[in-house]
């Protein structure tokens, strides 16, 4: 084994030298140390990194791992393999740097789907899971930046660092604001540089993948404040913060009759998630997040942060904001009024005046509302009102938002962008859940699906839930909107699947039981 580019460099012994896998649907963390194989499982024999993958070879190569950096020496495999677009020769050791892409490409295979990527770095996060984002076509830009649609944290990326654009049909990411800290495959960007599957870009040291047709990154997370967000501890700790739905039923009576509205929905939702509720007309779907606030309680059980929102309702009820379609406003008061009276109500009474005054300030920067400060309400657009009637329940600091088709009535680029604000929320480590019936321009910015179904007696029944890309894969269906006609009755212009997705639902649920 020869040995080149031996740049000696000091790794704190506090950081974590590891590798980001990426291969097939799999994300994974795999840290280094001392000298380890890569290569593929067989029976019998597992390599110190194994990767279950047919390109990759039994040896595929070695990583040696010390306080002066990580080598990698391919041992002649296969496929090779591929050091930032460059073919190693095998058997010559390779000092990597942080961001380095090694990749292993299945040559024989269709497309790329026997394709191993992995991204050497030191020290990086690893507090968040990976997010994939399906660039559907209604996506032509992305923007990156410490207010864009991904967020990076304050202090580490400017307003509008760089974005990932679509043009001409292919993918590329812009340098918009001129740091030298943006790379693919370790090699900077100028300030365009067109894309190609399994490139890694490195916007600000956040890594992000190109797979193609989906985009892998970490989101970030803002630190809440706990001096001005009294119960931003609890929102990104454990499974305490999630919410836990099960509903046996929710009945009605109509005319001395008992109807029965919902039936067997059990499902948990993580904080951080924002949630699309979808069904067609008359599955229940308001009736769905009513029950679950607990403005209509059901025969069942919502538990959250340790407590069941049924039976502590007079407590947990200061954790729920809701905006329902029809916006309660006055319209002779101005934003900064409404929201400073929304601010007395609903926070601690022993603030004081400057406290009130940045709390308002913040809700006015996280809403997009900062020029429209001294505005009446009832100058304000039907977007700027949605916003500021999200803003109202906001203020208060709740940890689970639920909003009826914010959407409704929005041109394309308002609603876009109002659901933007709302995947904002979320990385905050709270729960947004929304009913709309365009989800297919914000699929991207979803984290989970839920679709409810009328079955064949006309009970609303969980026929879904998951991400927005297995939801397509599960109705077969290109974007999530389509789904709707897949469950709708074939009197109302659908398909009339509903009991056969209800019922293929509840066999894949048990067989991950």
């Amino acid at each position: 084994m020869t040995t080149e580019d031996r740049t000696e460099y000091t790794v704190s012994k506090a950081d974590q030298q590891k590798i980001i896998a990426i291969f097939g649907d799999e994300i994974q963390e795999l840290p280094l140390s001392g000298e380890q194989l890569l290569g593929r499982p067989v029976s019998g024999f597992t390599p110190d990194l194994p990767i279950p993958v047919l390109s990759v070879s039994r040896k595929h190569g070695i990583f040696r791992t010390s306080e002066a950096g990580c080598q990698y020496c391919d041992l002649n495999g296969t496929n090779g393999t591929w050091l930032n677009g460059q073919l190693l020769p095998p058997g010559t050791a390779k000092m990597l740097r942080d961001g380095d892409a090694l990749r292993i490409h299945g040559r024989q295979a269709r497309g790329y789907d026997l394709d191993v990527l992995m991204i050497y770095t030191v020290g990086g996060r690893t507090d968040a899971p990976w997010r994939t984002m399906p660039l559907t076509n209604d996506i032509v830009e992305l923007g990156v930046g410490s207010c864009d649609t991904i967020r990076l944290p304050d202090g580490e990326a400017s307003p509008h660092h760089a974005s990932f654009l679509r043009r001409d049909g292919q993918w590329a990411v812009v340098n918009d604001s001129g740091n030298a800290d943006i790379f693919i495959n370790n090699q900077p960007v100028g300030s365009l540089a067109y894309l190609s599957p399994m490139d890694v870009v490195r916007i600000a040291g956040h890594f992000f993948v190109f797979l193609g047709s989906t985009l892998a990154y970490q989101p970030e997370p803002e630190a809440a404040d706990a001096s001005q967000h009294p119960s931003a501890e609890d929102e990104t700790t454990d499974d305490g913060s999630a919410l836990l739905i099960s509903i046996k039923e929710k009945n009605v009576w109509h005319q001395m009759k008992k109807l029965t509205l919902l039936r067997d929905i059990e499902l948990k939702i993580s904080a951080g998630d924002m949630v699309l509720v979808l069904g067609g007309s008359g599955a229940g779907k308001t009736t769905f997040i009513n029950a679950v606030m607990g403005y209509e309680p059901a025969d069942g059980v919502i538990h959250y942060k340790g407590a069941d929102i049924y039976t502590d309702y007079e407590r947990m009820k200061y954790e729920i904001g809701y905006v329902p379609q029809q916006d309660l406003l006055r319209m002779n008061d101005s934003v900064y009024d409404t929201l400073l009276n929304a601010a007395k109500m609903k926070l601690p009474a022993n603030l004081t005046a400057e406290e009130l005054e940045q709390r308002v300030k913040e809700t006015l920067y996280t809403l997009g509302l900062e020029s429209e400060r001294n505005a009446l309400v009832r100058s304000l657009s039907g977007g700027q009102r949605k916003r500021l009637s999200i803003a109202v329940q906001y203020i208060g600091g709740p940890s689970l938002f639920f909003l009826d088709e914010p959407d409704s009535g929005l041109a394309m680029p308002n609603a876009l962008s109002l659901m933007q604000n709302l995947r904002a929320i979320a990385d905050e480590g709270k729960i947004v859940v929304v009913i709309s019936h365009y989800p297919n321009k914000f699929m991207h910015l979803l984290d989970k699906v839920i679709v409810l179904a009328k079955d064949w007696s006309g009970v609303g029944r969980l026929a879904f839930c998951g991400s927005p890309s297995d939801a397509c894969a599960f109705f077969g269906t290109d974007g999530i909107e389509e789904i709707v006609s897949r469950i709708n009755p074939k009197g109302e212009g659908g398909e009339g699947l509903a009991d056969e997705f209800i019922e293929r639902w509840e066999k894949r649920t048990k067989r991950e039981q």
